[in-house]
């Protein structure tokens, strides 16, 4: 926590000698000239810093026992947070400091690093979107920008409201009675699905958050979405209240998808076995639902870029897969989804872009990860099954020299004498970019030299039997 200053620690003598301390926990700050107390709502926002708990009760059992007291000292500017979507002046609150203890940091830390929706829409579905909202009610108050890494509830804690060893272990005591005590029946900040986010980013090892996800996931994933209306609209058809409550209700799945992906990679001693694959199959069926014309008429609803925060996909992104068990569950569940001829391609691809094997970033754009969707190819091609919406990445594998991808290069080396006529030239074809490669020195050894002879001997072949085919 802030170490107090010493000015401020002769000024808070001063201040409460002179009953400063009791005229801030006084009556409300508002706007009206008949207010009970004369101090301006700046000055009562100054007062906090010298005050603390004497000014305004920092202790909770949940935290909406934090929206009330706030709304309590601050009425007007809460009114007008509500009304603009934004936050300002006195609602910044100041601390916490170190005299003030472990519970007013974990009070300070989520009343700035909770998301905005919640506190203005406390009866609400807080992962809930308006049409053109912009996505800024899934940043906290405490935000210095919109990057991702600004909307992680761990990061805002301990690099925004800076009391993270402090505030954790109340946070996590916090979290896990008021999910026992409550289950899901909350809404807005203590909405479980929620606060099962916020503990995942704030310590995703705990054991405790394995298993309130465990006892709540069958409230949360096992009730139909409500139906989509007008399913067989066309883009100009379709409106936005359409599909609101289902896909405000399958961003909520998202976030609690992302709660149990991180808590299953940080914590897999609390899991039971087969947690990883059933969780990356859960991932699939919910990309699924966004698959259509509803999500991209209504951008809002996309998971990617405008709904980041609560992505679980990003999990993948963001935690280094070292022992390579995600991407060896990864290419199961791709050889599942293949199974079905009604999976949309952009479920295959959801999991391309975000496999974690692979650097995926070109400038700005986000590229398929080539080594899955090479490998992925190869499972199905082995035993002879149709690759569903991905290709070889040939010229990638042809410059590739790391064993990985050697490996599978070489498996489709292996495959070329089993495979029909015309698939084998395309293999042929592509490996040496249409013959282009078969030149120069790379092209004079090793594999793509035999490749390259096998691709020359093919085409004579090809040749000669189309010659004795013309009348």
């Amino acid at each position: 926590m802030t170490p107090l200053p010493e000015m401020l620690r002769r000024a808070v003598a001063g201040w409460v000698c002179c009953g400063f301390a009791s005229a801030l926990a006084a009556a409300p700050i508002g706007t009206e000239a008949h207010d009970a107390t004369p101090l301006t709502a700046r000055a009562r926002e100054s007062g906090l810093a010298f005050t603390g708990p004497d000014a305004i009760s920092l202790t909770f059992e949940k935290p909406s026992d934090i929206i009330t007291e706030v709304s309590k000292k601050f009425p007007a500017a809460m009114a007008q947070a509500r009304q603009s979507g934004s936050f300002s002046g006195e609602l910044y609150l100041q601390g916490a400091y170190e005299p003030w203890g472990p519970e007013p940091a974990a009070f300070i830390s989520l009343w700035k690093c909770m998301p905005k929706s919640a506190w203005l829409q406390p009866q609400q579905n807080p992962f809930a979107r308006q049409f053109n909202d912009g996505g800024r009610l899934l940043w906290p108050i405490a935000a210095m920008q919109s990057s991702y890494k600004e909307s992680d509830f761990g990061f805002c804690v301990d690099n925004r409201a800076g009391f993270a060893a402090a505030a954790t272990p109340v946070l996590q005591a916090k979290f896990a009675a008021l999910l026992n005590r409550q289950t899901c029946s909350g809404t807005g900040p203590d909405d479980c699905v929620l606060v099962m986010r916020l503990w995942a980013s704030l310590s995703p090892d705990d054991p405790g958050l394995a298993v309130a996800i465990l006892r709540l996931e069958h409230d949360v994933m096992d009730r139909p979405l409500p139906e989509l209306r007008n399913p067989s609209a066309n883009w100009m058809g379709v409106n936005f209240a359409d599909g609101q409550a289902r896909f405000d209700e399958a961003l909520r799945r998202a976030a609690f998808l992302r709660a149990k992906l991180l808590s299953v990679l940080h914590a897999p001693s609390a899991w039971p076995s087969g947690a990883l694959p059933r969780t990356l199959r859960q991932m699939s069926e919910l990309r699924g639902v966004f698959a259509g014309v509803y999500v991209t008429r209504f951008y809002v609803y996309q998971l990617d870029h405008r709904n980041d925060p609560i992505n679980p996909w990003h999990v993948l992104d963001d935690t280094p897969d070292s022992d390579g068990r995600v991407g060896y569950a990864i290419l199961p569940e791709l050889r599942r989804l293949a199974e079905d001829p009604a999976t949309d391609c952009a479920v295959f691809a959801q999991w391309f872009l975000h496999s974690n094997q692979f650097p995926h970033t070109e400038g700005n754009l986000r590229r398929p990860d080539p080594l899955l969707q090479s490998r992925y190819v190869l499972a199905q091609w082995r035993d002879r099954r149709p690759a569903r919406c991905a290709a070889p990445d040939y010229e990638w594998l042809r410059q590739q020299t790391d064993t990985d991808a050697r490996y599978v290069l070489y498996g489709y080396l292996a495959l070329l004498d089993g495979l029909p006529a015309d698939e084998r030239r395309d293999v042929m074809d592509g490996l040496t970019n249409h013959g282009a490669a078969c030149t120069g020195e790379a092209a004079r050894s090793g594999w793509l030299e035999q490749t390259c002879a096998k691709r020359e001997t093919a085409a004579g072949k090809k040749s000669a039997h189309s010659m004795r085919s013309r009348p």
